[in-house]
């Protein structure tokens, strides 16, 4: 005798549909925040080009491929909300750590004889922060510059408090830049700018259009430092040598220290004297002396490395093509910002359904 099958239980069915819809939602939402609404785009080209393939109107299958791809979106945003934000949460975190990783990695090669010397004097802790003003100040008026210019070619200038949000989001890129990466100062913008221009204009915060900027400005910030790295890898109008004195002096005058003229034009300063021997100082200051490094294969000679060690005014400034790529990076992450145009939120949309060939519209 047959035993009789097992029947499902229909509320199980229904929590596994709901997860499997759920999930579904999540990886749209991931894809469209990752891709800053691309990939929608570009599934609907394929869709459409391959409807296309035998005739008709490419535009139209193309739009009628939008028209279903945005009902969908508003049925997941209104039915499965909670795995939707997931989703695109994770699309915009994701890329923002991938960004960092690829901008950071390279500077473990530092040389480990670079830990500042700080005096515990109200002097050093304005020469400390003298840096990261100067960052924050960069970094507002890069992001103004952003907004002025894209006032100029849209012909509309923006209110005041658009203004004072850029600066806020151009200041906290700026520290966050300076601190780790361009994608940590794309994400401090997009936050700063979003808090301040709610609490500047009572509106809610746009957190979907933040997320976006801070993704936009990882991806720009990425390609920026790149370019930076690449062209200053090997700087061809100086020697390394010379480029990291040159670096060095202009450090010291972001501190705010004086630099000791060289003894003669071309010359060298005089040497300090260590356990070993001798070493000669790149730039001395009222701060001390310095021994400036460029290039990721640079090293500290013994002597060097004693000096470090013994005098407490020697300090070692080793900086990486790197560095100049989260300059570059940074800048052009702030700057561009302002230029992307906010995306309205598309309007409810009926599916039209199965599109007609031209010749079957002609031809009823």
């Amino acid at each position: 005798m047959t035993q009789p099958r097992p029947t499902k239980d229909p509320q199980t069915a229904k929590d596994i549909a709901d997860l499997n819809a759920g999930l579904l939602a999540a990886g749209r939402g991931a894809l469209d925040s990752a891709t800053l609404g691309l990939a929608d785009k570009g599934v609907a080209a394929a869709q459409a080009t391959l409807d296309a393939a035998g005739g008709g109107d490419w535009g139209r299958r193309y739009d009628a491929a939008r028209a279903r791809q945005t009902a969908e979106d508003q049925f997941e945003q209104a039915n499965f909300p909670a795995y939707r934000h997931a989703g695109e949460v994770a699309g915009a975190v994701g890329p923002l750590l991938l960004t960092d990783g690829l901008t950071t990695a390279a500077t473990a090669g530092r040389i480990a004889f670079t830990a500042p010397k700080l005096a515990p004097d109200a002097a050093s802790v304005v020469r400390f922060a003298r840096p990261w003003g100067a960052a924050a100040g960069v970094g507002a008026g890069a992001s103004v510059a952003g907004q002025a210019a894209s006032d100029f070619y849209s012909g509309h200038p923006s209110s005041p408090q658009t203004y004072a949000a850029d600066m806020a989001g151009g200041a906290a890129a700026g520290l966050a830049t300076l601190a780790r990466s361009p994608a940590a100062g794309a994400a401090a913008d997009a936050g700063a700018h979003a808090l301040a221009n709610s609490a500047l204009t009572g509106q809610p915060i746009d957190w979907d259009g933040a997320s976006k900027d801070a993704v936009l400005g990882g991806y720009v910030g990425l390609l920026g430092h790149n370019a930076g790295t690449q062209e200053l890898n090997d700087p061809a109008s100086m020697t390394k040598g010379q480029f990291g004195d040159w670096l060095a002096r202009r450090t010291s005058d972001l501190l705010g220290d004086t630099i000791t003229p060289l003894p003669k034009p071309g010359g060298r300063y005089p040497g300090v004297k260590v356990s070993g021997g001798n070493t000669i100082p790149d730039v001395v200051t009222d701060n001390g002396l310095i021994e400036a490094k460029f290039g990721r294969s640079a090293t500290l000679k013994p002597r060097q490395k004693e000096a470090f060690n013994e005098l407490d005014n020697y300090h070692v400034y080793h900086f990486l093509p790197e560095d100049i790529g989260r300059i570059t990076g940074g800048l052009l992450a702030t700057a561009v910002q302002p230029l992307i145009p906010p995306q309205a939120p598309s309007p409810p949309q009926d599916d039209p359904g199965p599109v007609q060939d031209d010749d079957e519209a002609a031809n009823p």
